[in-house]
């Protein structure tokens, strides 16, 4: 097969990619090695819009501007068949966590957020009546998604050009750019592209090495997060507590789905590669441990969900987020790493450590990519 541009991995931002590539230029594919698009980080997390308030612009820029620019584009796709609500978020404070408010509301401001708003109690109660903080940042923007619904918007515009159940084994220069190996069940694909674009999640390091380059390599590293649902509880949109910077997450928080679900989560534990993509939940594993987890996460939204009763939470679901940074370091940038063919034409693409807010980006990396290669060509 010969191609303009091979996208490796369909996940939100490979599927997104593939899209903004295929409007400006044919034979662009996006190649997946899962069964179906998707299958990991794109369908495990949050489903929230994020609006940009939680990252510098100066340790963290390209983060911050891909989520306000990816915010803005997600309001404005024509996606009628797809389920989602610009509903706004809380972010709450108790006593004494105040300050803190006032410094995600100056951060997201200088990133371009807008509409930020410190409120007190009583305002944050009129909002969300089932939440009680001392104080909370209002932010407009934030919203929810269905994250199947968002992939499968993409994946029917790029159609027969997503296929699945397609491992990439090698990538070597060629004069006319790459020449991939393709696994595909028994057999091997030769594919030839002039750009590939690797935006394979998780797996985004490991096939970054199975090209032949010398030097040292990006490598990441994996937090797996567990979710409970509460289906006794409803409430109209995301609230999250202000959170402990060097967690490695944005806390647990409560997220109601576009259906209408309430559930609890992330946690952070930091997990190997090994033992990064078994998805299984303390509650099917270990009681003991799935007993302590489960009052952590009790105690950590009751603090502002009072009416939520331990009894109520039910095991959920299980995600990975990739990482650049290790566990106890501050949080890394996502990263974009290019390797031109020094014997040819063309060039490869890699992004690594495309966490969160890696649903809401993925517009703004998609079209930051397509923008890349049209100068490149042009």
């Amino acid at each position: 097969m010969q191609a303009f541009a091979i996208v490796i991995g369909a996940g939100i931002v490979g599927l997104a990619t593939g899209y903004e590539l295929s409007k400006r230029h044919e034979n662009v594919f996006v190649l997946e090695r899962e069964a179906r698009y998707g299958m990991h980080a794109s369908s495990r997390n949050s489903g929230v819009v994020h609006s940009g308030v939680y990252y510098s612009s100066s340790n963290l820029p390209w983060k911050a501007g891909m989520c306000v620019q990816g915010n803005r584009m997600i309001y404005e796709l024509p996606m009628d068949d797809v389920a989602y609500k610009r509903s706004g978020k809380l972010i709450v404070a108790q006593d004494g966590e105040e300050r803190e408010l006032e410094i995600l509301k100056a951060q997201g401001e200088e990133n371009g957020v807008e509409g930020l708003e410190i409120i007190d109690g009583k305002d944050v109660a009129k909002k969300e009546p089932l939440v009680k903080a001392r104080a909370g940042l209002w932010v407009p923007s934030a919203g929810m998604i269905n994250p199947d619904e968002f992939m499968k918007y993409y994946a029917r515009r790029l159609g027969n050009s997503v296929l699945c159940g397609r491992e990439v084994e090698s990538i070597d220069f060629m004069k006319s750019g790459f020449w991939l190996r393709v696994r595909a069940g028994g057999r091997i694909e030769n594919v030839t592209a002039r750009y590939v674009i690797n935006v394979a999640g998780a797996g985004a390091d490991t096939v970054l090495k199975r090209m032949n380059v010398t030097g040292d390599l990006p490598e990441q590293h994996f937090c797996e997060g567990v979710y409970y649902d509460v289906p006794e509880i409803t409430i109209s949109m995301p609230v999250y507590p202000v959170h402990d910077q060097g967690s490695g997450g944005l806390g647990i928080h409560a997220i109601p789905d576009t259906s209408g679900r309430l559930r609890l989560g992330p946690n952070t534990i930091w997990v190997s590669r090994e033992n990064a993509f078994d998805y299984q939940h303390p509650a099917d594993a270990d009681p003991a441990v799935s007993e302590t987890m489960k009052q952590e996460f009790f105690e950590s939204v009751h603090l502002f969900l009072p009416s939520l009763s331990y009894e109520g939470l039910r095991p959920g679901t299980v995600g990975v987020r990739a990482k650049l940074q290790e566990k106890g370091e501050p949080p890394k940038d996502f990263l974009s790493y290019i390797i031109n063919n020094t014997n040819g034409v063309g060039k490869m693409i890699s992004l690594l450590g495309i966490e969160s807010p890696g649903l809401t980006a993925a517009p703004a990396l998609a079209k930051d990519i397509a923008d890349l290669i049209y100068a490149w060509e042009n």
